[in-house]
């Protein structure tokens, strides 16, 4: 039968070579953990670099998608300037019209009148001169 100093140093010799084996073990472990960080790192950046070429085409694309965006903003607000342009125009000559055809027409009336009046006050005027004449001839007769 095996004493105790046996079986302590089958522990012993059991503890060793579960050492060596969980050590073994350990280590390809970690070449299994470096390769698959290096195949990470690896497809982590062809990932990176499609992501790259991707954002770079968004982006281009966006770009001409906004230039062509502000060549359209751009042609609305010329032609809306325009279309301003032609109603101001047309406001402007419907304006002359109506003052040509009316504010003219009553500034002639009135200037008409003006001159009716004046001639008619020259005319009264000669009357009060020929009456005073007459008034005159009188006081020197009577």
């Amino acid at each position: 039968m095996l004493d105790q100093n046996d079986l302590q140093a089958i522990a012993r010799l059991i503890d060793a070579k579960f050492k060596v084996q969980q050590d073994e073990i350990d280590a390809k472990f970690k070449v299994q953990q470096d390769e698959f960080d290096a195949k990470f790192k690896v497809q982590q950046d062809e990932f990176d670099a499609k992501f790259k070429v991707q954002q770079d085409e968004f982006d281009a694309k966006l770009k001409v998608q906004q230039n062509e965006l502000v060549e359209v903003i751009r042609q609305q607000t010329d032609a809306l300037i325009s279309m301003m342009d032609s109603k101001i125009r047309e406001s402007e000559t419907r304006t002359r019209v109506f003052i040509e055809n009316s504010v003219t027409n009553k500034i002639e009336a009135l200037f008409d009148g003006y001159k009716l009046t004046h001639e008619k006050q020259w005319e009264l005027e000669r009357k009060v001169e020929k009456l005073e004449e007459r008034v005159g001839r009188l006081e020197q007769v009577g």
